[in-house]
């Protein structure tokens, strides 16, 4: 009989077996080790009694640390040890046998700890094949979210791949290991995810953003920090996306993060996406030669990035690094993941749009409608001139005595509270803003009769005051208010915000703490603002 396998036989076998035919590789004492272990590939390991204890426990020991994991080990004692088993048995051995036994037993013993290693490795080549299949797919459907994203704008193609690679070389330069690196490539692919609710128009304008344009665009941090809240496995893939716009210095956005505040994977992907931006053309400038790129994340050292990060990426560039996709971006896209099984990821995307459009159109501190969002539905509804409204625009004097003696998380809490009274005060068709800082409108739609709008603003101005600045001691604080009728002082959102604001410091110079309505005619100079 022989075992169906290959077994590494170190000491002395029992006289009793000495004659069995094992398909037996002896190794000597002094020449077991792992290099052995890997050169010979057996399938069992038989280490005997003639070693002594130690012996045993330190060649036992040299199977557990090698790369072979799950290889048996059966240690055959000369005669029964109750110590020796229990130790051998406690550091993993596959069994223990002490002699008298029957050479069957032995056979058996042998060949099921033989077929349990064959069973074992085939286990781990499929185990290792599905795992290359999924990362397969894994990347294949990530690389669709990112080209995706990028398709929005065309001078964008191919960014998040770039961006991915970028990544994972600044990684592998410092020293994270093959997973951490992996798991970087594909934070990469998604850091620009929440782009998927920012406007075409807006990501393919050409030239510079106005303030409430920008606003927009930098709300697609916020976006994908919120679309990936819940991807465990990755649990900085939200944060990359939330935070890849945050500076060391502390003046990024949207959290105002700063040094070590910001991790370490964020940092990574920061600096590799201002490089791909710098490095490609964009739809407000042609990308910039390698000597101004040097310049610039010089200039940016320890403001706009880390300063490891930069010396990382120098060293990239004098490298002549490129990045390569590890797949071919232009055969996916999102349609193509139906083949692969993700028809899910399709349709996650496709009832989500107006959600995520919805968040896109937020401010990211009070919830309410920003700039953007207000500015868009003012003109839409007023392009029919049938339509009224009142655009109502609220400053809070002195908040930054609040800032200054509270906090400015004190601070927050106050923009918080006002624009949640603004919101139940409100009906259900107005438009409820946060302007910017501590300014917000709202704008009442059909309603042009003046004193029921002076009624309303006085309700806004009292409520506040009773159940919030009072109880808080907050005594410096008061509204000022602007009002602007549609359409006797314009019929654009511009033209009433600037006829409303106009109102506002004209309440502002006549001693703040009030509320008037636009007259034709009013101006105010900025001197006296």
């Amino acid at each position: 009989m022989k075992t169906e396998g290959l077994v590494a036989q170190v000491g002395t076998l029992p006289q009793e077996i000495q004659h069995m035919q094992f398909c037996l590789q002896k190794i000597d004492r002094e020449q077991f080790n792992e290099t052995t272990l890997q050169e010979i590939m057996p399938d069992a390991v038989l280490l005997c009694s003639d070693l002594g204890a130690n012996g045993v426990l330190a060649l036992l020991e040299i199977v557990n640390q090698s790369a072979m994991t799950g290889l048996p080990v059966i240690v055959l004692d000369d005669g029964y040890h109750d110590e020796l088993e229990y130790t051998v048995l406690q550091k993993g051995a596959a069994d223990y046998l002490a002699a008298p036994f029957r050479d069957e037993i032995l056979l058996w013993r042998v060949m099921g700890a033989v077929r349990r290693y064959k069973q074992y490795r085939q286990l781990q080549r499929e185990v290792a094949e599905k795992n290359k299949e999924l990362d397969h797919l894994v990347i294949q459907t990530l690389s669709a979210i990112a080209n995706l994203v990028d398709s929005k704008d065309r001078y964008l193609k191919g960014h998040s791949v770039r961006v991915a690679a970028y990544a994972r070389a600044i990684a592998e330069k410092l020293h994270e290991n093959e997973k951490e690196q992996q798991e970087i490539y594909y934070m990469g692919l998604l850091h620009d995810i929440g782009k998927i609710g920012i406007p075409d128009t807006l990501l393919m304008k050409k030239g510079h953003l106005t303030d409430s344009e920008y606003s927009v665009i930098q709300q697609h941090t916020v976006i994908g920090e919120e679309l990936l809240r819940d991807f465990t496995v990755m649990p900085l893939a939200s944060f990359v996306a939330g935070y890849h716009h945050e500076r060391v210095n502390g003046t990024g956005y949207h959290k105002g993060l700063r040094g070590d505040e910001i991790p370490l994977t964020v940092k990574i992907v920061n600096i590799a996406d201002a490089y791909d931006a710098m490095s490609t053309d964009r739809s407000y400038r042609e990308k910039l030669s390698k000597e101004e790129i040097r310049r610039e994340l010089e200039r940016q050292r320890n403001e706009q990035f880390d300063s490891q990060m930069v010396d990382v990426m120098l060293e990239l560039m004098e490298e002549d690094f490129t990045p390569q996709p590890i797949l071919d971006m232009d055969s996916f896209s999102v349609s193509s993941l139906a083949g692969e099984g993700n028809a899910l990821l399709q349709r996650l995307f496709l009832e989500y749009t107006e959600e995520i459009k919805a968040l896109s159109s937020r401010d990211s501190l009070t919830g309410l409608w920003n700039r953007g969002y207000l500015e868009s539905q003012i003109d839409a509804f007023l392009h029919s001139k049938r339509h009224t409204g009142a655009f109502v625009i609220m400053d809070l004097d002195h908040f930054k005595d609040v800032n200054d003696n509270y906090g400015h998380l004190a601070g927050d809490r106050l923009l918080i509270q006002f624009g949640a009274i603004l919101q139940n005060l409100s009906r259900e068709e107005d438009i409820v803003s946060r302007l910017g800082g501590d300014e917000f409108v709202v704008f009442l739609k059909d309603l042009g009769d003046t004193a029921v709008i002076q009624r309303k603003v006085e309700l806004y101005m009292r409520t506040f005051s009773e159940k919030i600045l009072e109880p808080k001691g907050y005594t410096t604080i008061s509204i000022s208010t602007g009002i602007a009728l549609a359409p006797q002082h314009g019929n654009t959102f511009l033209e009433l915000y600037r006829n409303a604001d106009d109102a506002l410091y004209y309440v502002k110079k006549h001693g703040r703490n009030g509320y008037k309505v636009y007259e034709n005619g009013m101006t105010v100079c900025k001197g006296e603002r």
